[in-house]
Order: structure tokens, then sequence, then C-alpha cells
């Protein structure tokens, strides 16, 4: 009996002002051969990688900056031929200031017995922990999924169902669980994977967050640790503010690499300007 966490696909944006084209993967990854298109989902350009890896540009639109996807076999293909893992990759878009727009989680059940549709019914006897209002499990085609969560926006979802029946593979006790989240929501997860070292209990606790079954013996066996939530609305930002956080404070940082008095000097300016607004505001 075993459980392992991974990470099952990965797409993200590149930061406006990124420089060149079609190298928004780590530099290690060997992309190799690629096949060219266009059109893919509104972008005008794509190249598919040997590999899997796909990254599509639009040089038309402004506010459609270039993208990366990794699928979950691509992940696969790069572990094993750069020996990069799905953590890695996380680690070096977030590095690098990417924005994530989808981020799916795994989690692998092995000889764990676990009754899937268990899930199901839990969820409609309320015994679980959630906002979501959606379950459903489908059955139409193997395998059997219960799904949690819309599956039309799918911005915090989940499914849990069995990976042997899906891979085909006979005699093996295998179940998945798998977390998804998009747009913000997938930004936010990232960073709370990366604050947490990557960590099994991370996955499990970000599992729990979507929607937990605390009574369930089972599923607190594979889902150890504590609940974790992500802030999974988007935050507003008026011309003033985006301009502070995305401009300035990157040409501060670059500044105070190479001037080490520089961020002290600024936080002392900062400090006077904020008390002496706070006065005012106090005295108006």
């Amino acid at each position: 009996m075993s459980t392992s966490a991974k990470v099952d696909w990965i797409a993200c944006t590149v930061p406006k002002g990124w420089l060149g084209a079609f190298n928004y993967a780590p530099p290690s990854i060997k992309t190799g051969a690629y096949k060219e298109g266009g059109g893919h989902k509104n972008y005008t350009e794509s190249r598919t990688y040997a590999n899997g890896l796909i990254m599509m540009k639009n040089d038309h639109r402004d506010d459609m900056r270039a993208h990366v996807v990794y699928s979950a076999q691509t992940l696969g293909n790069i572990q094993h031929s750069d020996g990069l893992n799905g953590w890695d990759i996380i680690h070096w878009h977030l590095e690098n200031d990417f924005t994530f727009t989808r981020l799916d989680l795994a989690i692998d059940a092995i000889g764990e017995e676990v009754d899937i549709a268990r899930y199901h019914d839990l969820f409609h006897a309320g015994k679980k922990n959630t906002r979501i209002r959606t379950c459903k499990i489908i059955k139409e085609k193997a395998p059997e999924t219960v799904c949690i969560g819309s599956m039309s926006t799918r911005k915090n979802f989940m499914r849990i169902y069995d990976k042997a029946i899906e891979q085909d593979i006979k005699e093996l006790d295998w179940k998945r669980f798998e977390l998804e989240r998009r747009d913000t929501g997938a930004t936010n997860t990232a960073w709370m994977l990366r604050n947490s070292g990557y960590t099994y209990e991370c996955v499990a606790g970000l599992m729990r967050g979507c929607c937990d079954f605390p009574d369930d013996e089972k599923w607190n066996e594979i889902m150890s640790g504590g609940r974790i939530k992500v802030d999974l609305t988007p935050i507003k930002r008026n011309q003033t503010e985006a301009w502070l956080l995305n401009t300035c404070a990157k040409s501060l940082a670059r500044q105070c690499t190479q001037n080490d008095d520089l961020l002290k000097e600024f936080l002392n300016e900062f400090g006077r300007y904020y008390s002496e607004y706070q006065v005012q505001m106090l005295t108006d």
C-alpha cells in the first residue's frame, strides 16, 4: 500500500516584457523538433514539440501574452529525458514571474482499497466540508468518476476515479485523486506549494481545502495534514496599483541589487510619506 503526489498539468502565461519567442520553458528542457501550427485558441502561432510541450503566441494582441502548456504525458516525458519533475517546472515559472492559468495536482493511492462512489454518497449526505455545491458521479464511460465542483468552469474542481481502469492495467488497485485549479486559484496554489517546499502534506491539504470528508477514516489516512484554503478570487487593481506592482517594484528590485543601501533609503522615505498621509487623513 502506498500514496504519492505529483503534478498532472501546468499551463501559464509569460510575464509582460518577456524577451524572446518560444523560450517559455526551463532552458534545461531539450525541446528538440517541433511542429508549427496557427489558430490554436486564438493564438496566431504555436509549436508542439516532440516531448508534447506546446508554446503559443499572438504578436497582434497585447492582451494575449505567450502561453505554455505541459500535459501529464509531457511532464512524464520531460522527467524521463531531462530529469526535471513537475515541482521543478512550477518553481522555474514562479521564479520567472509567470502567471498560472491551470494547475492540476494528483494523489495516487495504490492498494488502499478506496471506495470511489462512497465520496459521492458522503457529499450528498452532508458529511463534507466545502463551499462547493455540485457533486456528480459519471458512469457512462470507464472509469467511473466522482466529480466535485463545476464541470464547466473547473476553477476549483476535484476528480476521484480508478486510474488502473483508465490505463487498462489489470489486477492493480490504483485510485487517483485529482485537484484542478484555474486562473487566480492556479497561481495562488503554485505559490502555496512553493512555500511549503512542494510536500505531499501540502498537496493533501489543498485537496482538503477544496472538499474535505473529515469523518471518513480512509480519506483521513490518505489526506494527511491540515486543510489548506487558497484564495480563488481575482485581485482587481486600478492602473496606478498595477503600475506600482508590475513596473516600479521590478525596477526598484533591479536597482537594489546594484546598491545595497537603496532599499533602506526607500523604506525610510516610504515610511515618512506614509506617516504624513495618515496624519493628513486624520485631520481632514
